[in-house]
């Protein structure tokens, strides 16, 4: 492929959307370019070209930013679109006209948790659904792209999990490194406070002392707390823990899932479309709108867990980086293979 392709990017590497959008980059080199939009001014990269949005004294940009947009960004995107395809790593400002995107998810349209960037992210929705292809991360999200209106082609291409996340053997050692407790059955929960992540039927969970929650991201009831970990150290957690729990509402993928079946951890999650297809069976699906349902589930993964942990690191070689970056590269062989 000799079309060079800039992934732009507006959210920080430890974010979903980042890694993602460092994820297409890597898969196209060498013919790549990573640009990222600083939006926001408190968001640092480390990695690619930064285009500097405004930086106001007073608060962290974001708002004025997305209200200029195509002034601010959009002028200086479009001259790297002399010289290369542009394809937005997620939903941001109005697109390009000729540009590809990503869509993971439709969230902004179902939940009310940031009412601005919501109403930002629908009012630009109408532009990326007149574009001829988009890339989606599941067929759960792809049939809601065709009932939103979407109007070009929409390929599915699942994305990868990182290597950062495997399995180590020693979880005695792993606790100690990390302050955790032993004689305790640790329960993860890998989330933020979003409405869809459903976190409040976890304080209707009545476990006994035997148990803890160990929480990344955000405090849940009295659970020990990690927040701004890297890959590095959330594998660490992964392996100290004993199963994860998502008791999602709605996800367009759910990394946490995958991530932990990789290192070989049960998996308890929301019986929800889409944990039934990226999941294939290979986890303990409950109603997670009852907190009785989600204790019976943990019982079931715990009752089961060399079986549950052997063929969930086996579903996740599907999600490698090696057949990510073969669908990305077909992808874009078949649509560009007149420039090629």
């Amino acid at each position: 492929m000799h079309k060079t392709v800039a992934v732009v990017n507006s959210a920080s590497f430890n974010s979903g959307i980042g890694r993602y959008a460092n994820f297409l980059y890597e898969a196209l080199r060498p013919n790549s370019l990573l640009l990222n939009l600083r939006m926001d001014k408190n968001v640092i990269f480390d990695r690619g070209e930064t285009i500097n949005g405004i930086s106001p004294p007073i608060s962290n940009g974001w708002f004025i930013n997305s209200l200029l947009y195509d002034q601010v960004f959009n002028r200086k995107l479009k001259r790297k679109e002399k010289d290369a395809v542009i394809h937005y790593s997620s939903i941001v400002g109005k697109p390009l006209k000729d540009s590809i995107a990503t869509i993971h998810d439709l969230f902004f349209l179902k939940f009310d948790d940031n009412f601005f960037y919501n109403r930002w992210l629908t009012d630009n929705l109408k532009y990326y659904r007149k574009l001829e292809d988009v890339i989606t991360d599941s067929n759960y999200v792809k049939k809601h792209l065709i009932d939103n209106g979407f109007e070009g082609r929409i390929t599915r291409i699942y994305p990868p999990v990182s290597d950062d996340f495997a399995h180590i053997e020693d979880k005695k050692k792993i606790r100690d490194q990390l302050g955790l407790p032993h004689e305790k059955i640790l329960i993860l929960v890998v989330a933020t406070k979003d409405k869809r992540k459903n976190l409040k039927i976890l304080e209707q969970l009545k476990l006994d002392d035997g148990f803890r929650i160990v929480s990344v991201g955000c405090t849940v009831k009295d659970s020990i707390t990690f927040r701004n970990v890297d890959g590095e150290k959330l594998n660490l957690i992964y392996n100290a823990c004993d199963l994860l729990l998502s008791p999602s509402l709605d996800e367009g993928f759910g990394f946490p899932v995958i991530e932990a079946m990789k290192v070989g951890l049960p998996v308890v999650a929301s019986d929800i479309e889409i944990y039934n297809e990226t999941t294939m069976g290979k986890a303990v699906l409950v109603d997670t709108s009852n907190a009785n349902s989600i204790k019976v589930g943990i019982k079931e993964a715990l009752s089961n867990i060399e079986s549950l942990s052997i063929e969930g690191r086996t579903l996740a070689l599907k999600y490698s980086f090696q057949n990510f970056r073969k669908e990305i590269l077909d992808f874009y062989e078949n649509i560009l293979h007149d420039l090629l």
